[in-house]
């Protein structure tokens, strides 16, 4: 999860320059439905995209079927459509914090909301997760919903790690919400868990366990190591991953900040790397 800058486009301008473009695939339908587009843009941008206050309405399928060509097919000023997709963000997902993006979220999904299929602020950079929580926006409460990367501030601070718990041969791995927000709670149960993290998870854990030095670059070199300078370098890693993707919410940062704040964990790696650098000494000494 991470925030990013807003398209620096004027949704509203663009709407009524499409409209008066007779040659293109979207006219006449949307000259018929002006006024319902120009409303429900005006509602997203004032109330920031927040799906609770930007209800559906129905407009005919083929300006429906003409925005979904428009999306697909850009005209010049819809040039930042594929911008979003390959140019913002392109290292980590601001929806789910995975490594990559590489395609488009509609924020109000296409299904429910194909009025806003070509509104800028709309299209986010994402990866697969977008697929994985298909059209889920809104819970139940007011403040359920699918965080938004272009208007939630809250995204700039830590919001979710790891746990590795059991036995760490084969530990259990969980997510653990850092703050009391039913937004971020909502969204970590509705995009962030559906997606492979776990997997991913335990996939590092396993890589760490193989090579503890691999993972951790700021551990000491060639000497047995103490439990607190493995959880010293559980940190410094986390804060590397915190700037290298310009999220605390990354998926490395996740993973490394779990470490940091797991019983057990230092000591255990300390005593895999303490054994790898014993079992080198007596090979050097053979």
């Amino acid at each position: 999860m991470k925030s990013v800058n807003r398209p620096n486009i004027d949704d509203i301008q663009l709407l009524k320059d499409l409209c008066g473009k007779t040659h293109i695939k979207c006219h006449p339908y949307l000259s018929h439905e002006y006024l319902i587009m120009l409303a429900q843009y005006q509602q997203f941008i004032n109330n920031n995209g927040d799906p609770h206050f930007c209800p559906p309405v129905q407009i005919s399928t083929d300006l429906e079927d003409a925005l979904e060509y428009h999306y697909k097919n850009p005209l010049k000023s819809l040039s930042f459509i594929p911008q979003i997709r390959y140019e913002v963000s392109t290292s980590c997902c601001p929806m789910c914090g995975s490594i990559g993006t590489g395609t488009v979220d509609h924020y109000l999904p296409q299904s429910t909301h194909p009025e806003f299929t070509i509104h800028s602020r709309n299209l986010i950079p994402s990866c697969l997760c977008n697929s994985k929580r298909g059209n889920v926006i809104t819970g139940a409460n007011a403040n359920e919903r699918i965080i938004h990367p272009y208007f939630d501030n809250f995204l700039n601070q830590r919001l979710i790690t790891c746990e590795f718990s059991g036995d760490l041969s084969a530990p259990v791995v969980r997510l653990r919400q850092l703050v009391v927000n039913q937004t971020v709670n909502f969204h970590i149960n509705n995009v962030v868990e559906k997606t492979n993290i776990l997997n991913w998870l335990s996939d590092k854990w396993a890589s760490l366990v193989r090579s503890p030095q691999v993972m951790l670059p700021h551990l000491p070199r060639g000497r047995h190591v103490t439990e607190q300078e493995v959880q010293n370098s559980f940190i410094s890693t986390r804060d590397d991953k915190d700037l290298e993707f310009e999220s605390f919410n990354n998926w490395f940062s996740i993973f490394f900040s779990g470490l940091e704040n797991s019983n057990g964990v230092a000591a255990w790696i300390r005593d895999i790397q303490n054994s790898l650098v014993t079992r080198r000494i007596e090979e050097d000494e053979q």
